[in-house]
């Protein structure tokens, strides 16, 4: 730290009087002195005054001895003439001497100065990691990091304000020490949009960092800031804004500010965490809420099969005996019923694609989807037949990659068909009278392709996702059609419970293209399994 000018003052009169009181004692014994003994003290006492007066005091004890010297020990006494030229170099040398001393010692005490700072900031930057590891809680880890920047920056005030990605509102997440009210800033938007550090003056003016790292030169060239708001950056996004104040002024040096930009990397990351816990802490949320669903759906579904069935059975007799509205009641309670298996197929297949995206998850030798080895073209011909009576003679076009002419994949037949045929109904329907269905299959690495292309409406691009969510119906559905928006869903659901996935594509002059893909099987793995 920087000494004031009154006391660099006091410190350079009190050696320079000091040097006055040597040469008061070495006039007393002129007579018996020889020049070196006079020239030894009075370098031990301008060693002394750099040592402990610093450099100015010691260069200007160093002139006071020499012009001492000169007129009190060199003949003529009590002028500036040099009688003995030679006495010039003993003046010369003494000056030189006394002038290096005092720079070397300067030197030191600048190392040790910055030796110590060096400790300090290293054993802050431990304190903090040790207050981080030893917090179980993510917010106290981060309350931790404030009250370290506010102790290592002398702060009044030390606060670290985040927000979610879906709220609009700070939330002051770490007060530290003198943090009093939770009222945002007025400038954390300026902070955090622009991600620039934000200078307040204590006149009310503000000055903007070209950046988020503060620098030296800037704080120095503002002065002494009333408060300093730093964006926090973690993986190339804001995640919090730091914010540091003290009444009488923030006062930085070098160390200071390399401490600032160290701690605030390690806050960043504390807020990062905090983030990261908050969102998996509403994913786990909202898992729940949909595993609750699901199993009040499978419930629901599984209880109304029984009646259903009893219902179809009854609406049956009845309409052998000539009752028309009776044939209405079981052509309902067929359409509810396989309403009702798709709901339970679909909780089925959405637990067993979650186990698939598990880490550590293996295929199981047995089960619904058992992923045994079929043909791609059994596959597609046991689906256009299910199609054949509401799609109409002709309608889908079939093209096989000609590359490929034995296509084998592992998948589940049953389940892999009515995903196709939920595909295929899915393009009828949306396409135009007479506009035929396209359905290609090829392979493309390791993997079973199969394209199901229309000439409907399309999908707009936020609605690509939304379509494979349950009870959703594509756009230009009519009301009535028989469809549920199950389909899609259990699409979806049965190719990532095999290890494949369904993605909507747009189509070159205009429609869709369903794209399913599923693991494909070599001839020479399937003979080793034999």
């Amino acid at each position: 730290m920087r000494a004031s000018a009154p006391t660099l003052v006091a410190r350079t009169a009190l050696w320079l009087a000091a040097v006055a009181a040597l040469s008061g004692l070495l006039l007393l014994g002129r007579a018996w002195l020889d020049k070196a003994h006079i020239a030894l003290a009075y370098v031990a006492v301008t060693l002394a005054a750099s040592a402990f007066g610093g450099r100015a005091a010691g260069m200007v004890a160093a002139i006071g001895a020499f012009v001492a010297f000169d007129v009190f020990f060199l003949p003529p006494y009590g002028t500036f003439v040099v009688a003995n030229p030679a006495d010039w170099v003993v003046l010369i040398a003494f000056l030189a001497t006394s002038l290096l001393a005092g720079q070397l010692f300067h030197r030191a005490e600048q190392r040790r100065l910055a030796e110590s700072e060096r400790a300090a900031e290293v054993e802050r930057l431990a304190t903090l990691g040790t207050e981080a590891l030893a917090s179980g809680r993510a917010a106290d880890a981060l309350a931790a990091a404030a009250e370290v920047i506010r102790a290592a920056l002398d702060a009044d005030v030390c606060e670290i304000w985040t927000r979610h990605d879906d709220a609009a509102a700070w939330v002051r997440a770490a007060p530290a020490v003198g943090a009093n009210g939770a009222t945002p800033p007025p400038l954390l938007d300026v902070a955090a949009t622009d991600a620039r550090a934000v200078i307040e003056r204590r006149d009310g003016t503000t000055r903007l960092g070209a950046g988020i790292e503060v620098t030296h030169e800037l704080l120095q060239d503002v002065g002494d800031p009333a408060s300093l708001l730093v964006p926090l950056v973690a993986r190339g996004h804001t995640v919090a804004v730091l914010r540091v104040a003290r009444a009488a002024g923030l006062s930085f040096t070098p160390a200071r500010t390399r401490y600032l930009r160290a701690l605030s990397y390690y806050a960043a990351l504390a807020a990062e965490r905090l983030r990261l816990i908050g969102t998996a802490e509403r994913a786990d949320a909202l898992r729940a809420e949909a595993t609750a669903k699901d199993a009040v759906l499978a419930a629901v579904s599984h209880d109304l099969r029984t009646p259903l069935t009893s219902i179809r059975g009854l609406a049956h007799e009845l309409a052998e005996q000539g009752d028309e509205r009776a044939l209405v009641i079981e052509e309902e309670a067929t359409r509810l019923a396989r309403m009702v298996g798709s709901l339970l197929d679909l909780s089925r297949l959405t637990a067993e694609a979650a186990e698939r995206l598990t880490p550590g998850f293996r295929l199981p030798s047995s089960g619904s989807l058992s992923g045994e080895p079929n043909e791609v073209e059994d596959l597609i011909g046991v689906a256009l037949q299910r199609v054949e009576g509401t799609a109409g003679a002709g309608r889908i076009s079939v093209s096989l990659d000609p590359a490929h002419p034995l296509l084998l994949g592992r998948f589940d037949l049953s389940d892999t068909v009515r995903a196709l045929v939920n595909l295929l109904d899915n393009a009828v329907q949306h396409s135009p009278p007479g506009a035929p269905v396209e359905l290609g299959a090829g392979r493309e690495g390791g993997e079973i392709v199969l394209r199901v292309a229309d000439r409907g409406p399309g999908v707009p691009d936020a609605q690509r996702e939304r379509i494979f969510e349950p009870w959703v119906r594509r756009r230009g559905t009519a009301d009535g059609s028989g469809g549920a928006g199950l389909g899609l869903a259990l699409a979806r659901a049965t190719a990532i419970a095999q290890g494949g996935s369904l993605r909507h594509e747009p189509r070159d002059g205009g429609g869709s293209v369903f794209v399913l893909r599923l693991p494909a099987l070599d001839v020479e793995a399937l003979a080793a399994d034999d």
